[in-house]
Parts: C-alpha cells; sequence; structure tokens
C-alpha cells in the first residue's frame, strides 16, 4: 500500500502530478497507513509463561531456543528446548530448572 496510485496521484518523469483517475482510497487514508507502514514492525510481546525463551541459546548450535508444554503420560510439563535439526548436542530443560539458574 506504498503506491500513491491508489490515493490518486502518478509519478511522471520523476514529478508527483494529480492523476485523472478517480482515487481509491482519500489521501487521509492513504497518509494513515503510510504513518503506521513507517513505524516499524512491532516488537514481540514476551510470554510471560516462559520469559527466557528466544534470549537463552542452545550449547550445542547457538540457536535460540524455544519453549511450551510437553505432554507426559499423565501431565503436562513446561519446558525449554532446542529445535534446530542437525544439533550435535540438542537441549531439552525444565522451566523451572531453567529459571532457577537465573
Amino acid at each position: 500500500m506504498r503506491n500513491e496510485f491508489y490515493a490518486g496521484w502518478i509519478t511522471n518523469n520523476g514529478s508527483r502530478i494529480k492523476g485523472t483517475h478517480d482515487p481509491l482510497i482519500s489521501e487521509e487514508l492513504f497518509a494513515r497507513v503510510q504513518a503506521k507502514l513507517n513505524r516499524g514492525t512491532p516488537h514481540k510481546q514476551v510470554n510471560a509463561d516462559f520469559p527466557l525463551r528466544g534470549f537463552v541459546r542452545c550449547a550445542g548450535c547457538g540457536t535460540k531456543l524455544t519453549a511450551g508444554m510437553a505432554k507426559g503420560r499423565t501431565e503436562r510439563y513446561a519446558r525449554y528446548w532446542c529445535w534446530q535439526k542437525g544439533c550435535a548436542h540438542p537441549i531439552g530443560i525444565s522451566r523451572d530448572e531453567l529459571e532457577a539458574q537465573f
């Protein structure tokens, strides 16, 4: 949505001029969209259940650990683990054990 054509403008030889076509959106809406696009991507929020996800790295390959709930026979367990295929020493550690180290 960066093309000014949508708001009724065209570029001719490097000059911005009003087109003869009907705009698809208002100039005001186009300006608001551009402002939002120029803000950049929002930062991911930290998951309160797994605050170290994306910060702690695997000792085997250096990949950021992911986290989630692992299913046992009768319960679910909060864990961090390396998801990288081919990691020589993939790690899997309980949330409580890892967070206790901090």
